[in-house]
């Protein structure tokens, strides 16, 4: 499933980057504008509904799902938040239902029928889990990417000298999303059961008991990284953790990293000077994200408009 996963992917990323330039294009002569919202939510959103088959024209519908979604990852603040997301979840399922059936008649090639085709050894997987993990990938793909890609730029604007070397030597911009990630990592842990007693350093972990995986205290470990609280697109040796790692390794990494790109190279593609209007960022109020709520960005368009 990875395998056929990066082949489709591979096939799509002039798409993305088609994304990105149209909605900056959309955007062009705002002078001022929220990247969060302006261009990362809507970029997030119809990249994953491309990738998956959703037509446009249910953006709207996707992005409401999706933030409601997230809900299942922190405390819900009162029953009637509790039955909005209810309600919501049940639409969301029904939609990635019917959309899974229209493939049985008729195939596309999109992340849908690749995942309705997908195979857990010599089983196929069943209904359920396709559309399960069909409604995780969209709603991931809106709202992670929309925060990762938020606090990538933030983090790129506040290291001019960093972006520069990027801007001149584009080979390095995967080392500096990978530090950026690292450096500002937008999920904060993971939680996980020990399936056995465990001892790690001076703790005893009981069986069964709830463990919460700081990945970000892990990204600044500085028994792994030199300097941890110094941003520095030159780092080599061990990866940042910002995508769990091995079995429990994000299956959309290669897609957000893509998109990243994508979206950073269109941004600062020569036609326009970008600075943060304030220095300081407002954060989402969420338990185990670290999510910028906003990037308010001054945009001088350099080209003129044809």
């Amino acid at each position: 499933m990875a395998t056929a996963l990066q082949s489709y992917l591979k096939r799509r990323e002039a798409m993305i980057r088609e994304v990105a330039d149209e909605i900056l294009a959309r955007l062009r002569g705002r002078g001022q504008l929220d990247y969060a919202t302006d261009f990362a939510e809507p970029f997030a959103a119809t990249c994953i509904a491309r990738i998956m088959g959703f037509p446009d024209k249910d953006i709207p519908l996707l992005l409401g799902w999706s933030n409601l979604f997230f809900y299942m990852f922190h405390a819900i603040p009162d029953a009637a938040t509790l039955e909005r997301v209810d309600r919501a979840l049940v639409s969301f399922r029904v939609y990635v239902r019917e959309a899974l059936n229209a493939r049985r008649t008729a195939p596309r090639d999109d992340l849908l029928t690749l995942l309705m085709e997908a195979r857990r050894g010599d089983h196929e997987l069943a209904d359920q889990e396709v559309v399960d993990n069909a409604m995780l990938l969209t709603a991931d793909g809106i709202e992670n990417v929309q925060a990762g890609l938020t606090g990538t730029v933030a983090t790129l604007l506040s290291h001019p000298a960093s972006l520069a070397r990027v801007l001149d030597n584009p080979s390095l911009l995967p080392a500096a999303i990978d530090e950026c990630l690292r450096f500002e990592s937008p999920g904060q842990y993971q939680a996980r059961i020990a399936l056995e007693t465990l001892t790690i350093g001076d703790a005893t972990i009981r069986a069964n008991s709830v463990v919460l995986v700081g990945l970000a205290a892990a990204n600044r470990d500085p028994a792994v990284f030199g300097e941890p609280d110094h941003f520095n697109i030159d780092r080599h040796g061990p990866r940042h953790l910002a995508f769990g790692l091995g079995r429990h390794a994000c299956i959309g990494g290669a897609l957000v990293m893509e998109e990243m790109a994508a979206a950073i190279l269109s941004l600062f593609d020569g036609s326009r000077r970008v600075a943060m209007r304030h220095s300081e960022l407002t954060w989402v109020a969420r338990a185990g994200h670290r999510w910028p709520a906003s990037l308010m960005l001054d945009v001088v368009d350099l080209l003129p408009a044809y």
